[in-house]
């Protein structure tokens, strides 16, 4: 089959390039055809000969969203693919335009958070998401929430959809660098650093760990609004040599971290926008072994079931007796074969085919 995977801005930007250089490369490798339409800078270039090397690279310039849309018509137009995937539900990516694209191309809409219950712009989402489901034929839905909301709009306007969950997963070049002389215990944290996203409770558990544990050390990936007033934090409490604020780490150093870690972190809050979010950073995790940090709700517990740590959604303290103890547990406890290999982009992509065919 022929794949055409619809993408925005730079892959930093915009998290869901994730799904489609990782089922794009995953359909490749599977002997498929696929071709990745993407905004051509100097970022792009180098990551898709990282991420999707197997995959036709298609792309357009930087412009407005109706000149982007255009370039994407022609591109649909001359490559002629069996299915469409759009990673957002945006102009750019051909929203309210699907009558534009020939006649037998099947089309497929991601839905990746319920943007819907944010308070900005909550009706304008609203609707755009019940278009979403008129104009495409096939849904596939990130995290489980997102999939019973979606099943529920349909049958509310009648409409008969495919449907099908499927989270994000890990790339192939992500694998655990043997490390036996590691002996300090070191928490990994990686996200944009918003302050939503719980970096703050994670430099809260870690203060409250020193004391017991004055060696240990916490590893920050990713950039943000939040980075500035962090290092602020961290040089006014002094754990400079504990705390290491890294900014937006490139992907190909991310086994140098993450082989490091004793323990991963993955806050979450009882919110609905936690509860309908697949954090993809979770199945950056998984292919180390070592214990992931959460709470229950969600894909997290979707995910990892009685193989994950768990504390109580903003419970500070909690969080950092869960901490403790899986770092202690970090060397006796790993994950099963079948569960790391279960969330690869491979497995992704081959139940992917099924849902198309």
């Amino acid at each position: 089959m022929k794949f055409l995977f619809l993408t925005l801005s730079e892959f930093s930007k915009f998290p869901s390039y994730k799904r489609a250089a990782g089922t794009g490369e995953a359909l490749a490798l599977l002997g498929h055809e696929v071709a990745i339409s993407v905004m051509d800078c100097e970022e792009n270039r180098l990551r898709m000969l990282q991420e999707a090397p197997h995959c036709k690279a298609l792309w357009f310039k930087r412009t407005n969203p109706v000149g982007e849309a255009m370039s994407k018509l022609r591109a649909i137009r001359q490559y002629r693919p069996d299915v469409v995937y759009s990673t957002s539900f945006s102009i750019r990516n051909l929203a309210f335009m699907r009558f534009l694209i020939p006649w037998g191309i099947k089309t497929v809409i991601e839905f990746c958070e319920l943007y819907s219950e944010y308070p900005r712009q909550r009706m304008s989402w609203k609707l755009r998401e019940t278009i979403a489901l008129f104009e495409n034929n096939y849904i596939l839905c990130a995290s489980k929430f997102l999939e019973n909301h979606f099943a529920m709009e349909m049958k509310k306007w009648h409409l008969r959809r495919h449907l099908m969950y499927s989270p994000y997963a890990y790339p192939a070049y992500l694998h655990p660098v043997k490390n036996d002389g590691l002996t300090v215990p070191t928490i990994v944290f990686m996200a944009s650093l918003w302050k939503g996203y719980g970096v703050y409770d994670v430099v809260e558990a870690a203060l409250r760990l020193l004391p017991d544990m004055p060696n240990l050390q916490l590893e920050i990936l990713g950039g943000g609004p939040e980075k500035e007033n962090l290092q602020s934090l961290v040089e006014g409490r002094g754990i400079g040599r504990n705390v290491h604020i890294r900014g937006f780490v490139d992907e190909n150093q991310l086994n140098e971290y993450f082989s490091r870690a004793s323990v991963f972190v993955s806050p979450m809050h009882d919110t609905l926008q936690d509860r309908a979010r697949c954090p993809s950073k979770l199945f950056y995790y998984l292919p180390y072994g070592k214990p992931i940090v959460t709470c229950k709700i969600g894909d997290p517990y979707e995910t990892l079931g009685d193989y994950g740590y768990y504390y109580k959604c903003d419970d500070i303290e909690d969080m950092t007796r869960t901490i403790a103890r899986a770092i202690k547990e970090s060397f006796e406890r790993s994950y099963p074969a079948s569960l790391i290999n279960k969330h690869s982009w491979i497995a992704r992509a081959k139940q992917f085919v099924e849902f198309v065919q």
